[in-house]
């Protein structure tokens, strides 16, 4: 949307209107404008309002001119309330005014005012149809009771039914440019906005501009196509343009004179005679009007001028000559020789006579004999350029030369044809020498001599002949202030040393003392007089350097606020927008890598001075980073790289030349930490860190009591083993013991009887043979050399084979050839190994077979252990025996984590299986089928 004007009612109320829409701003819940469109309340079929150019508020309610297929003229009331304003058949609207408290409409065939929703024909206004009228605004009685308009080609006087233009001279300026808007400053002067050569500031009445803020680069650097003016009442004019908002001081009690009713070259001396203003300049002299205000070259001198002297015989300027002007405007030329005077002045205690210097570096006097100036004769011993020229009160002559060092010559006693120069220096408290080629300014000041210096301000102290550091003025600070001018009425004119240090005026506040006010800033400061003068009847002071400006003493006019500093966007690293500007949410919190950011400001009110200079400087400080505020700079954007995550606030402020600081404008936002950084990841993290300390505490903690358990059970195990072998000791070998003892008793009684003493030997052989079985099983099972699984299979392998053998039974053996690499515990082989006797034992007493078969598997980490006997077998549920033997078997398997299953039918045989796991001491799964 491109928005063509806003405007503010009576009331306060914006309005708008822009292309293909218009409406009024509402304030949402936030303070913040936002436009609210009202052409939607218009019929369907005239909602299509084209570029809307024109508008006009009148009280509380507002024009628009639409474009669309049918143009009429909008009216909305101070309700919101929307009516059409139909224009005569065939009729465009072309523009609006207002005129007698009504709103008038321009079309392409006639003007009419409208009211309430009718038109009524103005025949008087008939002129305007064709102006290209852009404003209307009413004349004083004084410029005669008509109307002002500001039409595309100038400006122009509506009195009647006529409306011509009244400024030639604007119609020069544009030279084929247009005016684009306008509006009354209220001093009978306009402001004209034109496309392409800025603002013209036009004296009404008599059609003369005054000034030209133009596309120069003093209205910033943008364009200059002005869409719209509007004063304030600080003397400020506004300026809309495509580029932005731009304000100007066009009323000030500052102005400069260098336009074609100014003057022209440098300026290098004033004098007040017969109550005008006369400036000498290098292009000649010129004489102030006061009527107009215009300065108008005095044609009876040319060329470099820089003597001005008022005398009551007329006024005698020095230039290439020393000629008298006088008040009839005749001439006489005083010194005909071409000698560039550069400096001339009338004795105080000898009005006859003046002492000029001239450029070659001649001093002459000059004498007044019957009204007429004739040479009387030169100082011969005097020969240098001697420029300017003052008589302190005691009669000394002081004077620079070429502004480089101080001299003096003493007329103390009258003129002195035969005086030398002095040459004045340390010797008398100055702190300047011939070599320092500092440049050296002097003054008069009630009196007596001032000399401004690099180092300072001095005055001369009559009773000691000595300069000493000026102490009379109050407040002086020679370090913002470095030249004094005295002005008529015994105030004092202070130069400022920097442009950021304002001119000031020093008051008088009893003899010989004076109290110093800075001035408001106006632009003066960036101007180095040479020359000042004042004029006690205009209280006007005027500024003589490279151009002229003026300075008036009594200006009561308001004063430009001070610059208000505004954020304009927020950019992220590579230029992309965060933020765009006020009336935009700002997406605040910001993301963790959007930590590098450009701040863009500007200042509400750019204020150029009455020269044109923008001197606005900002400075800034970033809550929560920075500790200090920047300096002061005119940049408009601040960088900031790598910040930590928080809250900051951002402050800016804008000063302007006159070191006035606008309000602290505050920013706020917020930066996320990264997701390792966030409160949330710390406390995980620091649960996790405890969490891990707690388990690495718990998982030493296990081990160390796992390492217990294992001693402990390492103990156990081998009291579970002493407990075994005491109790295979006292069952095996301690039972067969008393066999052996309870046969040998036998056999002792039986001496005689050879058949029952061998019987009884026998038994004793067996049960010894026995023994000595048991005892080797016992070794074997408690010897660690026998402790791996290769070495139990071996074990069961030749006691299964040996004793089905010697029981008169085959045996076939089915090993794998390769055997785990295990280690197994005493207890797991004595009870596997009793297991598989017991097996052995239950088929060689039961089985009657003639063969068997023996296999050992090995699969899934299980050992399986199978003995297939061929013999008479056995039903299910029947019962061989005490049955104790299968019972043991299943309780020795389960021991060992593992199983034991007989399976038999009549005549066919039984098989006995064992599965028990390769690794001990751990409940295993689900056994392997097979």
């Amino acid at each position: 949307m491109i928005v063509h004007n806003i405007m503010a009612d009576a009331s306060g109320r914006i309005w708008y209107s822009a292309t293909g829409e218009f409406g009024w701003l509402v304030a949402d819940s936030r303070g913040v404008l936002r436009a609210q469109a009202l052409h939607v309340q218009l019929p369907p079929a005239d909602r299509e309002v084209g570029h809307v150019l024109r508008m006009q508020v009148l009280g509380g309610d507002a024009y628009f001119v639409t474009q669309g297929a049918r143009g009429f003229v909008a009216h909305a009331d101070a309700q919101g309330r929307v009516t059409e304003i139909a224009l005569p058949a065939g009729q465009r609207a072309v523009s609006l005014f207002t005129a007698g408290n009504a709103m008038h409409v321009i079309t392409n065939a006639g003007v009419f005012r409208i009211a309430g929703d009718r038109l009524t024909a103005v025949p008087a206004a008939q002129a305007l149809v064709k102006a290209g009228v852009l404003a209307v605004w009413p004349q004083t009685a004084a410029e005669g009771g008509g109307h002002w308009v500001a039409s595309i080609d100038g400006l122009r006087a509506w009195r009647g039914d006529a409306a011509p233009l009244v400024s030639e001279e604007v119609k020069k300026i544009l030279a084929g440019d247009r005016v684009s808007c306008g509006c009354p400053l209220g001093d009978g002067t306009v402001a004209l906005g034109t496309e392409r050569h800025g603002v013209l500031i036009v004296q009404a009445a008599e059609g003369r501009v005054l000034a030209r803020y133009d596309d120069d680069g003093r209205l910033g650097r943008t364009s200059s196509t002005v869409v719209a003016v509007t004063p304030d009442a600080a003397g400020g004019l506004w300026l809309a343009r495509y580029a932005g908002v731009t304000r100007i001081q066009v009323q000030s009690p500052a102005a400069k004179h260098d336009g074609p009713d100014g003057v022209r070259g440098r300026v290098q001396g004033f004098a007040m005679y017969r109550g005008q203003l006369h400036v000498a300049t290098t292009q000649g002299v010129f004489r102030r009007d006061p009527a107009t205000g215009r300065f108008l070259e005095m044609p009876e001198a040319s060329g470099d001028s820089w003597v001005l002297l008022p005398t009551e015989d007329g006024l005698i300027i020095g230039g290439p000559d020393l000629r008298l002007v006088r008040p009839d405007g005749t001439v006489e030329i005083i010194e005909a020789e071409r000698l560039l005077f550069r400096s001339a002045l009338r004795l105080r205690r000898d009005p006859d006579r003046i002492v000029a210097c001239t450029g070659p570096g001649l001093v002459r006097i000059y004498r007044r004999t019957d009204g007429r100036w004739r040479l009387e004769a030169g100082l011969p011993r005097v020969r240098a350029s001697l420029y300017p020229i003052f008589e302190d009160k005691e009669g000394f002559l002081w004077m620079t030369r070429n502004r480089m060092e101080l001299r003096r010559l003493d007329f103390r006693a009258g003129v002195n044809f035969n005086a030398e120069t002095e040459v004045i220096g340390p010797e008398h408290g100055l702190p300047l020498t011939a070599a320092d080629r500092q440049r050296v300014t002097i003054s008069l000041v009630d009196g007596e001599i001032e000399v401004a210096t690099p180092e300072g301000i001095w005055r001369r102290d009559p009773a000691s002949d000595r300069f000493v550091p000026e102490t009379r003025i109050e407040g002086l600070d020679p370090a913002r202030w470095s030249r004094i001018f005295p002005l008529s009425d015994g105030r004092l004119w202070l130069l400022n040393t920097r442009e950021a240090d304002p001119s000031a005026i020093a008051k008088p506040a009893g003899p010989g003392r004076w109290v110093l006010e800075p001035l408001p800033y106006t632009g003066l400061e960036a101007v180095r007089p040479i020359e000042v003068c004042d004029d006690p009847a205009t209280r006007t002071v005027w500024l003589g350097y490279l151009g002229l400006a003026s300075y008036e003493l009594g200006w009561t006019g308001g004063r430009a606020p001070p610059p208000r500093a505004r954020l304009r966007a927020i950019s992220a690293a590579g230029g992309r927008v965060l933020w765009g500007g006020a009336g935009l949410r700002f997406g605040t919190p910001l993301r963790p890598d959007e930590n590098s950011l450009r701040f863009t400001f500007a200042a509400l009110v750019l204020q150029p001075d009455a020269f044109g200079g923008t001197a606005v400087e900002f400075r800034t400080r970033l809550e929560g980073f920075d500790r200090e505020w920047s300096e002061w700079s005119n940049d408009t954007a601040r960088d900031y790289s790598n910040l930590p995550p928080g809250r900051f606030v951002l402050h800016i402020q804008a000063r302007d030349g006159a070191q006035r600081a606008g309000p602290d404008e505050t920013f706020a936002f917020t930066l996320l930490p990264p997701w390792w950084r966030t409160w949330w990841f710390n406390a995980l993290a620091v649960l996790t860190g405890v969490g891990v300390v707690v388990a690495i505490t718990r998982w030493t903690a296990i081990r160390v009591l796992q390492r217990r358990l294992a001693l402990l059970e390492a103990q156990a195990g081998v009291e579970r083993e002493r407990l075994r072998l005491a109790r295979d000791l006292h069952d095996d070998i301690g039972s067969g013991l008393g066999r052996v003892i309870l046969f040998a008793g036998e056999a002792s009684r039986h001496k005689s009887d050879a058949t029952r003493l061998d019987a009884a030997l026998d038994r004793v052989r067996g049960t010894a043979q026995e023994l000595v079985q048991h005892a080797r099983e016992i070794v074997w099972a408690v010897s660690p050399q026998h402790d791996s699984l290769a070495s139990l299979i071996e074990r069961l392998t030749d006691y299964t084979e040996e004793t089905l053998r010697a029981a008169g039974i085959a045996c076939r053996l089915a090993v794998p050839p390769e055997v785990p690499a295990l280690t197994l515990g005493s207890e797991v082989r004595h009870n596997l190994f009793l297991a598989v006797k017991e097996a052995v034992h239950n088929c060689v007493k039961y089985s009657g077979a003639g063969t068997a078969e023996f296999t050992v598997q090995f699969a899934d980490g299980w050992l399986t252990v199978m003995l297939r006997d061929h013999g008479r077998g056995f039903a299910p549920g029947e019962k061989r025996g005490s049955g104790h033997g299968l019972a043991n078997l299943a309780l020795r398997a389960e021991a060992l984590g593992g199983t034991a299953a007989v399976a038999s039918e009549p005549g066919r045989g039984a098989t006995v299986t064992l599965r028990v796991p390769l690794t001990s001491g751990r409940s295993p799964e689900t056994p392997p089928a097979g």
